[in-house]
């Protein structure tokens, strides 16, 4: 039980500061490369788009890529933690 709580903080912790999860998992450096994969996508599509679109569509780039960065922590911290 004590595995999923390890995997709830890993995913929390990917949700509130983008690329942490990464470093709690041991993989630091896959963290700033998601890190830096995030401002950059998200200035381009803020510079692509117009100022009539909302904010999170102007963020989108950056947004998605913080999505698939939680999503691969939680994979990554499942595969690390709970089946061993």
């Amino acid at each position: 039980m004590k595995n999923k709580h390890k995997v709830f903080a890993v995913v929390l912790l990917s949700m509130v500061m983008p690329g942490s999860g990464y470093v709690l998992l041991g993989k630091s450096v896959r963290g700033l490369m998601m890190l830096m994969w995030m401002f950059m996508f998200g200035y381009i599509t803020y510079k692509l788009t117009t100022v009539d679109i909302s904010l999170i569509g102007r963020l989108s780039g950056g947004l998605g890529v913080w999505t698939i960065s939680v999503v691969e922590t939680h994979k990554l911290a499942q595969k690390t933690w709970i089946s061993k």
